[in-house]
C-alpha cells in the first residue's frame, strides 16, 4: 500500500485549507478507495493542513480502523487540541458514512520538536460488514426498488446509501407506506417502521430503514409463498389470453374469489387464500394480479365521504384513472369523475387521471419519474423527526373528507 500512497502524495500537498473543499466533496468519498500521503511507514498518515487532518480521519473510518496515526508536519496553528477537536467532529457531522458508522472517536498526540504525532481511536456502531451490505440509491424509484426488496424477504433493515437526496424523515416514510402497499406478497402484515438519517442534515445521505414485522420471518415467508401460488393458480385458469388481460378482467376474476368484507382483515393473502378481505385487502390482491400479469398499476389512498379507503391508479388508452375494486360497478373513472363521486385523495402521490391529449404525453403527469425531482417524494417537501412510525409510512391521508377531489399534495 506505501508505493500507491506515495505516488499521490504530491497532488494532495495540493489540496486547499480549510474545510470547504472538504464539505463540498462528492459523497463517494468515501466508498471510493482513497491515498494519502504517509509517513516512514504505510502505518503513519500525514497531514500539513486542517484539510488533510480530516481527510486522514475519514481514511481510517473509511477503512474501519480502530486506531491510526497522523503525523502533522509544519502544521499552520499551534492549537493542536482545539484543531483535532473541530476534524473529529466535523467528520463525524458532515460525512454521511463517519455519522452512520462512528459511536466515538478521540485522539491524543506527543509533541516533537517539528511535528506532532497524533494517536486516533475509534469504536464503531456498525461492523464492517454491514458497511458493506449497504445499499445505494439514487432517486425515489431506487428507493422504493430496494426497500421493496427488503421487505419481499421480511428483512428487519434496510441501509441505503443516498447519492442526492432533499427530502426528510416523513419523504421516506410515505415512500416506505407506498412501496409496502405496492409489494402485496410482503404486505401481510404491517410492520413499525423507523427511519434514521446519517447526517442530520445533507443531500448526500445514508438512511437505516428498520422494519418490525411483529410475525416470524418464516410464518410470513410461508404465507407469501402460499399467497403467490394461489395467485398464479388463478391467473392460470383464466380464458383470455394474457395479452388482453386488463386489471377489469382481473378484478371480475378476483370478484369470484374473493368476498369483499368491510370488516375483514387487510391484506392480499385474506383475500386470495382465505377467501374474504376489506377494502384494502381487495385492493393489495387486484393490485399483486396485476403485478403478475405485468400489468402497471398502483395502490392510493384516501377518503370516500369520511371512510378510509383504498383503490387502483391503473394507465389505459386515454391515460391514467381510477379503479375502485369494491365499487358497486368498477369502472375507469378520471379524477373529476371520482372527485363528483366523492372521493378525496392526496393528488401530489399519484399520476394525473386525466386524458393523455390534455395532460400532454405520458409520463408527464405528476409523480412520472424521469430521473428529475418531480414529485413531492423526491423533492422532500414536508417535515418529520427520527422514530417510531404506527406503520409503513406514517399517517393516513391529511385531506379533509368533507372538501371533496384531489387535496393538493406537498
Amino acid at each position: 500500500m506505501k508505493k500507491r500512497l506515495l505516488c499521490l502524495l504530491c497532488a494532495l500537498a495540493l489540496l486547499p485549507s480549510g474545510c470547504a473543499s472538504f464539505l463540498n466533496r462528492e459523497y463517494s468519498s468515501y466508498s471510493d478507495h482513497v491515498d494519502y500521503p504517509v509517513g516512514e511507514t504505510a502505518a503513519i498518515l500525514q497531514a500539513e493542513n486542517y484539510q488533510g487532518l480530516m481527510n486522514a480521519i475519514l481514511y481510517f473510518i473509511t477503512e474501519h480502523e480502530e486506531t491510526g496515526i497522523i503525523r502533522l508536519s509544519n502544521y499552520p496553528d499551534d492549537d493542536v487540541d482545539r484543531e483535532l477537536d473541530a476534524a473529529c467532529a466535523e467528520v463525524c457531522e458532515e460525512d454521511p458514512l463517519a455519522a452512520y458508522v462512528v459511536e466515538d472517536i478521540s485522539h491524543k498526540y506527543d509533541q516533537t520538536a517539528s511535528s506532532y504525532e497524533v494517536t486516533i481511536s475509534i469504536q464503531y456502531a456498525h461492523t464492517l460488514e454491514e458497511v458493506a451490505a449497504i445499499v445505494p440509491a439514487a432517486g425515489s424509484t431506487a428507493i422504493r426498488q430496494a426497500v421493496s426488496a427488503a421487505m419481499t424477504t421480511f428483512s428487519r433493515t434496510c441501509v441505503l446509501r443516498l447519492s442526492y437526496f432533499t427530502g426528510d424523515h416523513a419523504t421516506l416514510r410515505q415512500l416506505i407506506r407506498q412501496t409496502w402497499l405496492d409489494t402485496p406478497l410482503a404486505a401481510l402484515v404491517q410492520p413499525a417502521v423507523r427511519v434514521a438519517l446519517y447526517p442530520d442534515s445533507g443531500t448526500s445521505r445514508i438512511v437505516e430503514i428498520t422494519l418490525d414485522w411483529d410475525t416470524p420471518q418464516a410464518e410470513l415467508a410461508e404465507q407469501s409463498a402460499a399467497l403467490e401460488q394461489r395467485s398464479l393458480a388463478l391467473l392460470e385458469g383464466l380464458d383470455v389470453p394474457p395479452e388482453a388481460l386488463t386489471p377489469l378482467e382481473l378484478l371480475s376474476a378476483l370478484r369470484r374469489a374473493a368476498a369483499y368484507d368491510p370488516a375483514g382483515a387487510g391484506s392480499a393473502y385474506a383475500a386470495l387464500v382465505d377467501g374474504s378481505a376489506n377494502d384494502q385487502g381487495i385492493a393489495l390482491a387486484l393490485r399483486l394480479l396485476c403485478q403478475l400479469a405485468d400489468l402497471e398499476a398502483t395502490v392510493a389512498e384516501g377518503w370516500l365521504g369520511s371512510v378510509h379507503r383504498f383503490w387502483l391508479i391503473t394507465p389505459t388508452a386515454e391515460g391514467y384513472r381510477h379503479l375502485d375494486p369494491t365499487a358497486q360497478e368498477p369502472a375507469y373513472a378520471t379524477d373529476d369523475a371520482f372527485t363528483a363521486a366523492g372521493y378525496v385523495w392526496d393528488a401530489g402521490r399519484y399520476p394525473a387521471c386525466t386524458d393523455y391529449a390534455a395532460a400532454g404525453q405520458p409520463g408527464d403527469e405528476p409523480g412520472a419519474e424521469d430521473g428529475e425531482n418531480q414529485n413531492p417524494e423526491e423533492n422532500g417537501e414536508g417535515s418529520g423527526e427520527n422514530g417510531e412510525d404506527p406503520g409503513p409510512g406514517g399517517e393516513t391521508p391529511a385531506a379533509d373528507p368533507e372538501a371533496g377531489g384531489a387535496a393538493e399534495g406537498t
